[in-house]
């Protein structure tokens, strides 16, 4: 059983390296969701910006 948990045992270098790529997929994690809520938030370009009149219509 011991030999089955010295299988977890990391040297500093492979912690570091570890800690460096889980902060990386958070980081990605968050811009993503970041980027995807702004996406959803703004309304379409056309009900924003454009009016439509009697004159337009015709």
């Amino acid at each position: 059983m011991k030999r089955f948990f010295n299988l977890f045992v990391l040297t500093q270098a492979e912690q570091r390296l570890i800690i460096v790529l889980i902060l990386l997929l958070v980081a990605g994690a968050w811009l993503k969701h970041h980027r995807d809520s702004q996406n959803t938030l703004r309304p379409p370009l056309q009900s924003r910006d454009v009016t439509v009149t009697d004159e337009h219509r015709r």
